[in-house]
């Protein structure tokens, strides 16, 4: 049976093409259902139907289990973000940063917002080492955005953006309203400030 193939190389039912590994389909189902249903609602068979991967591989690729899977699909998704996210910021401005997040609730039907956010709200005091993780990835989304923003305090108003942008996405998503993204560019916000 020939299936028609999604972006990611994996099938309309899941499974993953030759072109990418079972590694990486395990990495890329994890990070998605990551942002769906949260570290609590997604569980290891549901990532191995997703993905297409056999169970084998899943251990390993991943001997530390669903821990060690969640940590490096993290660290993956959230270095792909940035990226998209400086290329986005460096040719377009904030305007087009916002736009990058609004793009992506509206895609996803309000499904996918920070691939980090909520899996460190929920891991906050179960699993330390992922919330460290958490910690490192918004770190680099701080210093990233402060040396976009140039300028004295860019890391003061790096970190109130990235507020403004965590609280907008989870309005967002609650109300499914994308409006909430808006008012980050709003006149009085640090994300619309000048440097003096």
């Amino acid at each position: 049976m020939d299936e028609k193939r999604d972006s990611t190389g994996r099938g309309k039912r899941g499974g993953y093409s030759p072109g990418i590994s079972s590694a990486e389909a395990l990495l890329d189902a994890t990070a998605a259902l990551l942002q769906e249903k949260g570290y609590f609602g997604t569980g290891l068979n549901e990532i191995l139907k997703n993905s297409g991967a056999p169970r084998g591989s899943l251990y390993h690729h991943f001997p530390g289990g669903k821990d060690e899977l969640v940590i490096r699909a993290l660290q993956r998704s959230a270095g792909q973000l940035q990226l998209s996210l400086q290329s986005v910021a460096a040719s377009q401005g904030m305007q087009a940063f916002i736009s990058f997040f609004k793009d992506r609730l509206l895609v996803s039907n309000f499904s996918k917002g920070c691939p980090v956010a909520s899996v460190a709200q929920e891991v906050s005091t179960h699993r330390p080492e992922i919330l460290e993780v958490c910690s490192a990835i918004y770190r680099e989304w701080e210093n990233a955005l402060a040396e976009y923003l140039g300028g004295e305090a860019s890391l003061t108003r790096a970190r109130a953006i990235l507020c403004q942008l965590e609280g907008a996405i989870l309005l967002a998503k609650t109300h499914k309203d994308i409006s909430y993204l808006d008012l980050v560019l709003a006149s009085d916000t640090p994300a619309n400030q000048r440097d003096k």
